[in-house]
């Protein structure tokens, strides 16, 4: 054989051999291309985001910026993809951003390595079955990668979703609005942070062992921080709980998977209770109440002027008389209705009843509803847990029958039925019962037995009385409201903090005649004409006195165009008068707010007393005067909104209590109706009479 034909023969096996290389190469690029094709598989980048297609250069622009693709070993020789970083928070999976905006591992890296594959990735593992941004059909997609002989390629996809693990993580259609991802990372954390460390660490492997889709061998090593992050990010809302559930009473967790459920329903329940008390309290009546005259409260609502403790008395500014007010020992602590139960309150002075009083019409009722509605609209005291506003007016309608506490709390609030107790520390409970002096019940705090069960039936006045005690529900706190002189039926030690409701102050007044009249023009001439006369300036403290002034002065500046408006007291307190007169009717006595008998003979009895008390020069009585004046004692203290009950300070550690007209203005108007009607009725002149105390 000559040289060249040799050299042919070596020519030809060396192309022989190049051509079945390739062959090679090709079949093995085919067979890692169907495996890279396989829809089951998905390897997470760090971030949570799937890589996408870029050609070369875009991958060595990002480079520095990518994250890293990591193969990790597994059980059993098998291997398993690890991110280099923790796992994204939960939050990422409400993500809006395109898949294609998201990092992709850069080309430097990819030549760093013999093999690298950048897959597109739903959200989550999740969505492989179900997707909750609806990317499930994402296909993969191979990439350029630089290839060596000497590397072992070893991978195999992620498990495919079971189908009942798929049913776990699908959305429910009847999910609660008010049940969100931070209410839910919240619960998880309580829940499990109730577990011992044993069982903490049982539940991870049960995690790990059951849904082998989601958790590996880092889920055990993760705290409940992380382990709760990590759950919600690949279960989803509904799926977490769903899951959490389930591996708790697999584990005979009973009353921790108990307590997780009782989580969701207080939660359901507060939303639900939000909404009906909003309903319920966003309007407010000014004075009397007519149909299609009801006001936005949240328009109408001025700051009342607030003290702590019970020594205010009334208000004795006079337009003429000089009256030296009573020298105070304490300095007056001026309370803003937020910091009523705020939480400063309840944890550092622990304060767990207040009393609320004042003259009738001088603002409790609205401080009442200002706090409530604060609270359902989530403005403040978001740290009271279920607020229970019940009027003790409501009461009297129940006090025959026999209830527990629970019974009467769904009989008041529907949207608690599915509780059953509310004695929990994290679960704090506000009573607020408006209107003491309306309540029919004999609130027997010394012979009533005392009654812890919530769950048990007895009488309303020993549910009401053991409530106020701190038996009953002792984790609770209770609001009360009440006119001063049905105050002293609440023991004081059942007290821990008295105010006062004492009206506005001078910057108040002001501020509610401009809520009141919306035209600024208007509302300054009333200002200006309130100004002008001392004694209707200062019967402005009480609000309604200021809703007369506002809407009695607003027609006459309407219909008087540019004259002057009369500049007289008797119609305002004529109206102030007849309206406290009909809510006494329509709220104590169930009669007809137009009984003009009852009204006259009330108001001249009522009026001779006033009339004698100013001939005497008497500003206060004691209870054995007032009821020797012939008087209903009841009618006129408690329920007319005309007197009132305040305490003098005889000694140090004594107080009597006194009776007076709420205000020298109204008795003097009151003694001149006297005398007025007296003699267009009876044709009596009362200053021919030789005058003792009336009779």
């Amino acid at each position: 054989m000559s040289m060249s034909e040799e050299q042919d023969g070596w020519d030809t096996a060396s192309q022989s051999i190049s051509l079945d290389i390739e062959d090679s190469d090709s079949e093995m690029s085919a067979g890692f291309e169907d495996e890279v094709q396989d829809p089951n598989m998905h390897l997470e980048v760090e971030g949570g985001a799937g890589a996408s297609p870029m050609n070369l250069s875009q991958e060595f622009e990002n480079a520095a910026a990518e994250p890293v693709l990591a193969i990790a070993p597994f059980e059993s020789g098998r291997y398993w993809q690890e991110t280099s970083s923790p796992t994204p928070s939960y939050q990422s999976m409400e993500s809006d951003k395109d898949p294609e905006e998201q990092g992709t591992t850069s080309n430097k890296e990819l030549l760093s390595t013999n093999t690298k594959l950048q897959l597109e990735e739903p959200d989550s593992p999740a969505s492989s079955c179900y997707s909750f941004n609806s990317d499930d059909s994402a296909e993969p997609v191979r990439k350029p990668k630089p290839r060596s002989q000497n590397l072992q390629q070893a991978t195999i996809p992620a498990p495919t979703p079971r189908p009942e693990v798929c049913s776990l993580l699908a959305p429910s259609e009847m999910r609660h609005p008010s049940i969100t991802f931070e209410f839910m990372f919240s619960i998880l954390m309580l829940a499990l942070r109730r577990l011992a460390q044993e069982e903490f660490a049982l539940f991870k492997r049960n995690l790990r062992r059951h849904y082998p889709e989601f958790f590996d061998t880092s889920t055990e090593k993760q705290d409940v921080l992380d382990l709760v992050d990590s759950i919600l990010q690949k279960c989803g809302l509904d799926g977490s709980l769903r899951i959490t559930l389930k591996t708790l009473t697999d584990m005979k967790l009973k009353s921790t998977a108990n307590y997780l459920q009782e989580l969701i329903k207080r939660r359901e329940a507060q939303y639900e209770l939000k909404l009906s008390l909003k309903r319920k309290y966003e309007y407010i009546f000014e004075g009397v109440a007519k149909q299609g005259e009801q006001t936005v409260f949240n328009d109408i609502f001025t700051d009342l002027y607030i003290t702590e403790g019970g020594n205010g008395g009334v208000n004795k500014e006079h337009e003429i008389r000089q009256i030296v007010p009573p020298k105070r020992v304490k300095r007056e602590v001026v309370v803003n209705c937020t910091e009523i139960f705020s939480l400063a309150a309840i944890e550092k002075q622990h304060t767990r009843s207040v009393l609320s009083r004042g003259i009738g019409g001088i603002g409790k009722s609205v401080c009442m509803q200002k706090f409530i509605l604060d609270w359902a609209e989530e403005r403040s005291h978001q740290h009271i847990y279920f607020l229970l506003p019940i009027p003790f007016r409501e009461l009297n309608l129940m006090q025959s029958g026999s209830y527990s506490l629970m019974q009467l709390i769904h009989s008041f609030f529907p949207e608690l039925k599915e509780l059953e107790s509310l004695d929990s520390e994290e679960c704090k409970v506000l009573f607020i019962c408006d209107g003491l002096e309306e309540s029919h019940l004999p609130l027997n705090f010394t012979f009533n037995e005392c009654w812890c069960d919530t769950t048990q039936p007895t009488t309303l006045d020993k549910l009401l009385t053991n409530l106020i005690k701190g038996n009953l529900l002792p984790s609770a706190h209770i609001w009360i409201t009440s006119r001063p002189f049905r105050s002293s039926r609440i023991p004081p030690e059942c007290i821990h903090c008295l105010l006062e409701v004492r009206g506005f102050n001078d910057t108040q007044k002001e501020e509610y005649f401009r809520k009141r009249l919306r035209d600024p023009e208007l509302a300054n001439r009333v200002i200006e004409h309130v100004m002008s006369m001392k004694t209707l300036h200062v019967m402005c403290h009480n609000p309604v006195f200021c809703w007369i002034i506002a809407t009695v002065l607003e027609r006459a500046f309407h219909s008087a165009g540019d004259r002057e408006v009369p500049r007289t007291l008797t119609r305002f307190l004529t109206h102030f008068t007849l309206i406290q007169m009909k809510q006494m009717q329509q709220k104590y006595h169930g009669r007809p707010s137009d009984d003009k008998e009852f009204d006259l003979d009330f108001l001249l009895k009522l009026g001779k007393l006033a009339f004698w008390m100013l001939e005497k020069g008497e500003e206060t009585l004691s209870e054995t005067l007032w009821r020797e004046s012939g008087v209903d004692f009841d009618d006129t203290v408690v329920h007319s909104g005309l007197c009132t009950e305040i305490y003098q300070e005889e000694f140090v550690m004594y107080q009597s209590k006194m009776y007076c007209f709420v205000h020298l203005t109204v008795q003097e108007y009151l003694a001149a109706l006297y005398v007025f009607l007296s003699f267009k009725i009876q044709q009596k002149n009362v200053y021919d009479v030789q005058r003792t105390i009336p009779a």
